[in-house]
């Protein structure tokens, strides 16, 4: 009865967030090994060091609305600081991306 109503989400738009999700993990596992270098860590090293996205939240036990957000936490090793590289170096990494229209 709620699809009538366009409550849930078309397979069309549900493909399309698991692609944008997709992409902003390979986004996020580059950005970690980009910190890991200039963190002066061997390359051997640095392809190890990885960032993982996570999603929760009515996204992950999808029950997701059509417009609703998509709650994620992103679990970085040690080595990568809060503010010098998640809220500066990714910050710029992403507002750098001509795909990416808002960053909050």
């Amino acid at each position: 009865m709620m699809k009538n109503y366009n409550f849930f989400e078309s397979e069309e738009e549900s493909v399309h967030k698991k692609e944008v999700l997709a992409k902003l993990s390979k986004i996020i596992e580059q950005w970690s090994y980009q910190v890991a270098l200039k963190e002066k860590q061997p390359e051997s090293v640095a392809h190890k060091i990885k960032a993982k996205l996570f999603t929760f939240g009515s996204y992950y036990l999808n029950v997701d609305t059509n417009d609703g957000d998509i709650d994620m936490v992103c679990v970085v090793p040690k080595l990568i600081k809060r503010e010098e590289h998640f809220f500066m170096d990714l910050y710029e990494l992403l507002r750098q991306n001509p795909k990416v229209k808002e960053i909050v």
